[in-house]
């Protein structure tokens, strides 16, 4: 799989914005209910159906929660090795 330049540089600020926001919970405690979150209006969100199991999630409630949100809503499970996800 290829990622467009754009991709990979929104991908990036999302992580970086991310890594931000966990920073300031855990090292200068924020308050995550006050915490203000960033969301996209345009893109493509991938939901681990395990992850979604695992926290008790039913992930056609959480797609149709995310749908408004993104042009696609992808749904994965999590990979043995990364083999697997060569294949894919």
């Amino acid at each position: 799989m290829v990622l467009s330049q754009d991709t990979v540089l929104i991908t990036q600020i999302l992580e970086q914005k991310t890594a931000d926001m966990v920073a300031d919970i855990l090292l200068n405690g924020a308050d995550p209910a006050t915490t203000p979150v960033e969301t996209f209006d345009n893109g493509t969100a991938t939901v681990n159906t395990e992850t979604c199991e695992a926290l008790g999630l039913d992930f056609e409630t959480v797609k149709a929660a995310m749908e408004p949100l993104c042009t696609q809503v992808n749904e994965i499970v999590t990979a043995e090795s990364f083999d697997e996800l060569e294949a894919n």
